[in-house]
């Protein structure tokens, strides 16, 4: 039993109870909610489920008796209920919350700085000279010894792509490198025979040997990491620019969050349309994400005033500490497109951003259709979820980090849910905005695309819905055991007889949509079904979403029924499954043999400026 609680201490209460014993140890025990709530009266269960935020005891009591529309005089018994609570460890105290993160762990070695800038690109030689010139002047700027990687994917615009490079190696003395699918597949070959493992597995991290899938850029995100394994790494995607615009609303305090992606500012003015505009062009990019990649949570605050704990959970602190609280990617915020597939987060928006949205229903329209937005995190936080999007994404690879799923997009999304079920770390979101610029308009042509767009589940979501139903078992002490048992449950649900994986895929299909629907229908009430237009809108998507529940072919990838057909896109996706499963298991051997090559001077791509 703990001591009496501290009065002027704030507290509160998670869905899975935490009791933090003292002694030595400092070890967390955990006991489940309905374990503990069939020692409670109902009233102290009540007491419970009322206290979800933090605030001291007088204040808990004084606000759960109003909505009790209890006596003022029993406040006092309210509040002797709650302290009663707090001793039993059921009610957690906001300076134990904190002990916990600082105890998380210190770095035992000295900050790093990012050593390289990696671009995936496929025939957008404008783009691509925009995208390094701008991150160019930026390292000079703040002397900066950066190297540059391309790697490309172009089919017409390579050579082009290769003049642009080595003309910029040659002006500005800065190492830049370039490579094409045939130094991936040479380096594939060579890092092989390196790891001892097959070949085909190798050539398939790189995405090489495509088989007619149309997109590879998760093949060329892992050519990066082979590539730069050992140094920290930022991924930008060919159609951003640099300088990084700051957000609306930046704050400098640290929040920890639970969230899968805490981004909570959202903003729809034509400044959504211009992202260059008025960039600042002092701030140093790269030091951006440095206060954050690679450190401890406990580095990051040991200078700096307590975070705010307020959307974190058990899962969080259970988390901190089973490990040692490192921020193993970060990522900025984005300004123009939007980058996202479906129109979903717009109909599911709360709070300011939600009223910004709606200011008029034209504006409402317009977000909906340009997909032309900003949004970012107003503060640094640090999550554990899975949330990954790779336009400008910082990479601790010094650690062990899963690949990227090498074909068809959302492969980010991929790897961050491979990154939270195996590698133990935490991402950290920057109140930056990176302009997002393609050559290209992406718009929903017609409000009914974008309905059906929320019902669909493409290659890269229906593979994050199989990671997340990966049955995690006991703990697994490194991140190579964990990539290992990962890669082999999925090598065993694609293995089996197809009608066995396509009623799996279908289960677990239905309970993504029946997510959705169930969001969708509570965002309905909760806002009484205004404005009509919005909320008309919210049933549309809901309608196809149900409809999808029942659909033909509904457990099957969209992306791949629209270019293959039913029975080959159930072909097709079994087999990648299976693949990326293999791919998990060998790929810490990869890793290692792309350290070893790298330190006998065999590297993927080639050095520009020089003759080739």
């Amino acid at each position: 039993m703990n001591s009496e609680p501290d009065a002027a201490d704030q507290y509160r209460s998670f869905p899975d109870l935490i009791r933090f014993p003292s002694g030595e140890s400092q070890a967390l025990v955990y006991s489940l909610w309905s374990r503990s709530a069939l020692m409670l009266s109902a009233l102290g269960q009540h007491l419970l489920q009322g206290c979800t935020t933090f605030a001291t005891l007088d204040e808990h009591a004084a606000r759960l008796c109003r909505e009790l529309s209890a006596l003022p005089l029993q406040i006092d018994s309210v509040r002797r209920q709650l302290a009663d609570l707090a001793a039993a460890g059921l009610l957690v105290a906001r300076t134990e919350l904190l002990d916990v993160v600082r105890r998380s762990g210190r770095a035992d070695e000295p900050a790093a700085q990012i050593a390289a800038v990696g671009i995936p690109t496929c025939d957008r030689p404008r783009s691509l000279g925009a995208c390094l010139t701008g991150h160019m002047e930026a390292a000079r700027r703040h002397e900066r010894s950066t190297q540059f990687v391309v790697i490309d994917d172009s089919v017409t615009a390579r050579a082009e792509n290769r003049r642009l490079l080595d003309a910029l190696a040659q002006d500005s003395g800065v190492p830049i490198w370039h490579g094409g699918p045939e130094d991936k597949r040479r380096f594939a070959e060579t890092l092989a025979r390196q790891a001892g493992a097959p070949p085909d597995l190798a050539l398939f991290a790189l995405g090489i040997d495509r088989d007619d899938w149309p997109i590879a850029t998760g093949g060329s995100r892992n050519a990066l990491l082979l590539h730069t394994a050992g140094e920290l790494l930022l991924q930008v995607d060919d159609d951003t620019l640099c300088p990084p615009l700051p957000a609306p609303d930046f704050s400098t305090e640290i929040a920890l969050s639970a969230a899968f992606d805490p981004t909570e500012s959202w903003f729809f003015s034509a400044a959504a349309s211009s992202p260059a505009a008025g960039a600042a062009a002092a701030t140093d990019l790269l030091g951006l994400h440095e206060q954050l990649l690679g450190r401890t949570i406990a580095d990051c605050l040991a200078d700096r005033a307590a975070p705010d704990l307020a959307s974190t959970n058990a899962r969080f602190f259970r988390r901190l500490a089973s490990g040692e609280g490192r921020i193993l990617t970060t990522a900025t915020g984005v300004a123009g497109d939007s980058g996202m597939g479906s129109c979903v987060s717009l109909l599911l928006l709360d709070g300011a951003s939600r009223t910004r949205l709606h200011r008029t229903e034209a504006d409402y329209r317009s977000a909906l259709h340009r997909r032309r937005w900003l949004r970012a995190v107003t503060r640094p936080t640090v999550t554990d979820g899975g949330y990954c999007m790779a336009l400008n994404l910082g990479l601790d690879n010094r650690r062990l980090l899963p690949p990227f799923l090498p074909f068809q997009r959302n492969q980010d999304g991929v790897f961050g849910a491979a990154l939270a079920l195996c590698c133990g770390g935490f991402t950290g979101f920057l109140p930056w905005l990176t302009p997002h610029d393609p050559p290209e308009e992406r718009a929903f042509s017609h409000p009914e695309v974008a309905w059906r767009r929320v019902a669909q589940l493409q290659t890269g979501q229906l593979m994050q819905v199989l990671l997340g139903s990966f049955p995690q078992g006991p703990g697994h002490s490194t991140a190579e055991r964990r990539l290992e048992r990962l890669g082999q449950w999925l090598e065993e649900i694609a293995s089996g007889d197809q009608r066995d994986f396509a009623e799996y895929l279908r289960l677990h299909a239905w309970n993504a949509r029946a997510r959705t629907a169930s969001q969708l229908e509570a965002q309905l009430r909760r806002y009484g079904g205004q404005p009509e237009y919005w909320a008309d809108d919210t049933r549309r998507a809901l309608s196809a979403v149900v409809e999808a529940l029942t659909a033909p072919h509904a457990e099957l990838p969209s992306d791949l029924c629209e270019k293959w057909g039913p029975d080959q896109a159930l072909t097709r996706f079994q087999g990648l499954v299976q693949r990326y499963g293999s791919l998990l298991r060998v790929w810490p051997s990869l890793v290692a043999a792309a350290k070893a090559l790298r330190a006998r001077g065999v590297h993927l791509p080639a050095r520009c400026g020089t003759k080739h």
